[in-house]
């Protein structure tokens, strides 16, 4: 599975899509390195990931720092490749939201 590059996020449980696109389009970008970054709406962060098989399927969990306006946040994650292409996954902010997400290339 290749999960490096820019994934655009199309779709949040928490957040409609005018929140989550108010200053750019929103996204999930991962490098190599097992380092990344994102935005959505006016969150902004950087991303450390691993990769792991979890039930016979790769999954890719991460733990991010961000600021939301202008407060610090912190959380992690995952996401999973579909047989369709895209990924879903997970952001969970620690003592605070939780909300799935899909996005595509």
């Amino acid at each position: 599975m290749n999960f490096l590059g820019k994934w655009f996020i199309k779709e949040m449980d928490m957040w409609d899509s005018n929140y989550i696109n108010i200053e750019v389009d929103e996204y999930i970008e991962f490098y190599n390195e097992c380092r990344g970054n994102f935005q959505f709406g006016l969150v902004k962060g950087d991303i450390i990931y691993k990769i792991q098989k979890v039930n016979n399927k790769e999954t890719l969990k991460f733990k991010f720092t961000a600021v939301d306006e202008f407060d610090p946040v912190s959380g992690q994650g995952w996401l999973k490749m579909m047989e369709s292409g895209v990924v879903e996954g997970e952001f969970s902010f620690d003592n605070g939201d939780i909300s799935g997400f899909r996005a595509e290339r």
